[in-house]
């Protein structure tokens, strides 16, 4: 079903699919480009982006998101750690394996995706015990504001964290 589904898209913020192989009865291993820059999360911690360059690495993942939603498929796992940084530092979203398509949802697929997900992005009607619908372009949107949140929380903290670093040091090795 990924397989299916991710090889059909094509986008500059969406991460190519360019193969799969099976090895064993197991589910398919499947084969991406390999980005260096890691995840979103990765990337975040390891160098702090100021405002203008967050709210660029935002608008490729807001391009991507649109593009999906277009296409009839709702990513429903959309956090940092699934949007892959490529060399050039485009967002490429990425892990397609709980997505759904729109167009060939049923109920057996709500059911099979109920309330997957990370906690930390999940919106909260995903865990409405009452008039549970799955996962929606809405939740999706709700996971990407938490995706902007992040972006700017976690940037700041790095910025933080490197000054209150870089003021211990030199307080501390600069003291005879």
């Amino acid at each position: 079903r990924e397989v299916r589904l991710w090889s059909k898209l094509e986008h500059p913020n969406i991460l190519p699919l360019l193969g799969f192989f099976l090895d064993g009865p197991s589910s398919p291993n499947l084969v991406s480009r390999w980005m260096k820059n890691g995840t979103l999360t990765k990337y975040l911690q390891d160098r702090p982006l100021d405002a203008m360059e967050i709210c660029n690495m935002i608008s490729g993942v807001a391009s991507g998101l649109i593009y999906l939603h277009a296409e009839g498929i709702i990513h429903s796992d959309l956090k940092g750690s699934n949007i892959l940084v490529s060399d050039d530092d485009r967002p490429l979203l990425a892990d397609f394996g709980t997505a759904i398509s729109l167009t060939s949802r049923s109920l057996a697929a709500t059911e099979m995706h109920g309330q997957k997900g990370t906690l930390r992005y999940m919106a909260k009607e995903l865990f409405a015990q009452d008039n549970f619908t799955g996962h929606t372009e809405e939740t999706d949107i709700w996971a990407f504001g938490m995706v902007i949140y992040v972006c700017f929380y976690d940037s700041w903290l790095v910025m933080l964290t490197q000054s209150a670093s870089r003021k211990y040091y030199l307080g501390t090795n600069h003291i005879r």
